[in-house]
């Protein structure tokens, strides 16, 4: 997932942090888990449960492993002298996170026994991270970073390409790399959008939608700053792209024992999308 961190709530977006003697986006996220570190575990509650963020290991500068664990009561039927008796007790299981921080980067363990689905997950996530970074009022967004490694492939392969709908969010990296983020950047900056959408519709002649015209879009769309949806033909018949069901996925056998450089690897899989 893409860990977004968004603007405060103000047009002067970096520049309300340094009237307020506060750090830049990077330096208060980097607290957090500076914070962590040292003290080894926090508490919060969301939706008026418990959860647990412990450390476990800090790797290198940017790559941090943590533990979410959850407080969660059961019942256990206990043997007495005359009768069987329910007794409470709690347990926390939990799921690895490792994050790569310069990279705004988290890979979360997929454990369907601890969080029903990956929205549960992301959603305490997130409020574990705006709790931190209430007095600079920067909010925190997780999005799915989606693989594109065979969208130009499953383009090339339609007979027209009809409907193209490319959503943008604002601009909330730590940096820019490409001349995408650079024509988002400015244009945030005259007009201040909460969402940018751009829609190309061509259903009598098909338009022309080239990797060399609009890789560097659809590869800021799936690193998780944003939806893309295509619509085309194929065959005679209606075929559709829709960025939301491309995920992204990094096998980790272990995330206490997985090496460094392994790790990084993979983070910059999911950086660099191919």
């Amino acid at each position: 997932y893409r860990i977004n961190l968004n603007h405060p709530k103000s047009k002067q977006g970096d520049l309300i942090l340094e009237l307020k003697n506060i750090g830049t986006k990077e330096s208060e996220f980097r607290k957090i888990f500076e914070d962590l570190t040292s003290n080894k575990r926090k508490d919060f509650i969301s939706w008026n449960n418990k959860f647990m963020i412990f450390h476990l290991s800090k790797r290198t500068d940017d790559i941090y492993i943590w533990e979410l664990a959850k407080e969660q009561e059961y019942t256990v039927p206990i043997a007495t002298e005359t009768s069987i008796e329910e007794r409470s007790d709690i347990r926390n299981p939990f799921i690895y996170l490792i994050f790569h921080i310069s990279k705004q980067i988290v890979f979360i363990e997929r454990n369907m026994s601890v969080f029903a689905s990956p929205d549960s997950t992301t959603n305490r996530l997130e409020d574990f991270f705006n709790l931190q970074l209430l007095e600079p009022e920067i909010t925190v967004s997780l999005e799915a970073i989606k693989s594109n490694k065979e969208f130009w492939a499953e383009v090339a392969e339609m007979d027209k390409v009809e409907d193209v709908r490319l959503e943008f969010d604002p601009p909330n990296w730590f940096g820019t790399s490409n001349e995408v983020d650079k024509l988002i950047d400015d244009a945030y900056k005259n007009s201040f959008f909460e969402k940018l959408k751009i829609s190309l519709t061509n259903k009598t002649k098909g338009l022309t939608f080239t990797e060399e015209g609009f890789g560097a879009a659809i590869e800021r769309l799936a690193a998780g700053t944003g939806k893309f949806f295509l619509r085309g033909i194929k065959n005679g018949e209606t075929k559709t792209i829709v960025s939301e069901k491309r995920p992204f996925k990094q096998e980790i056998e272990d995330a206490k024992t997985e090496p460094s450089d392994e790790l990084d690897k993979g983070f910059d899989d999911a950086h660099n999308l191919e």
